[in-house]
């Protein structure tokens, strides 16, 4: 598996009240049924940041997590956000949580945290969007489960999102979920190298959710 190029420890902690999201992290595992709130459906999912950790859940053996971790891997090197500066990739992911990259002229993007994995059931994701596809999804057993790239970001009130702009928060009871399109597509092509013009006026990567909004709550 890659190796990590820095400490990516996570904690798990809940905040209480409606509209719990993953403030401080992700420790481990974080099952695979569809939900709804409102209009947007959402998939409850699994989070993990190494082949051990994935393995350990008893969920999967290691075939199918060295699958799902190089499938994440794959997207996040291909379609992660790409900065001009270092400094406009650390005021979106923290200090210290970039790197440079020197094909295509060279750029700073995110490093890796770990990838969630969700199944979702055909309907949820009828309509994906013009900007993004619909994932093939991988087959493991008798289910096809769809993996996301999941980054630590710097927003205050929905920090960990997935490749696709999907938010990761978790609901009174400890399960983890995002919003179900966002689990089942990925962009359409490479991202553009983001300069601090891009970012004031898009609102950046970890700005604003590109599904639901800023976010959604559970419980209604």
């Amino acid at each position: 598996m890659p190796k990590q190029k820095r400490s990516q420890r996570l904690t798990l902690r809940r905040m209480a009240g409606s509209g719990t999201v993953l403030r401080a992290g992700l420790a481990g595992s974080v099952v695979v049924t569809l939900s709804a709130c409102g209009d947007e459906p959402t998939a409850e999912v699994q989070a993990f940041r190494s082949v051990p950790q994935c393995v350990e859940s008893g969920l999967f053996d290691e075939e199918a997590c060295r699958t799902m971790l190089q499938e994440a891997m794959a997207e996040h090197e291909e379609n992660a956000p790409r900065y001009e500066e270092r400094a406009l990739c650390e005021e979106e992911f923290g200090l210290n949580a970039c790197e440079y990259q020197q094909q295509g002229g060279g750029y700073w993007m995110p490093f890796f945290t770990g990838w969630v994995v969700g199944s979702l059931a055909a309907e949820a994701i009828d309509e994906v969007g013009d900007r993004y596809r619909k994932k093939r999804g991988l087959r493991v057993g008798g289910g096809r489960y769809y993996t996301q790239p999941f980054y630590r970001t710097t927003a205050d009130a929905s920090p960990f999102r997935t490749l696709s702009g999907g938010t990761l928060m978790v609901d009174r009871d400890g399960t983890v979920r995002t919003q179900a399109r966002a689990l089942a597509s990925t962009p359409k092509s490479a991202p553009k190298v983001l300069t601090r013009t891009t970012i004031s006026r898009s609102g950046g990567f970890a700005g604003t959710s590109r599904f639901g909004g800023g976010g959604f709550r559970f419980g209604g």
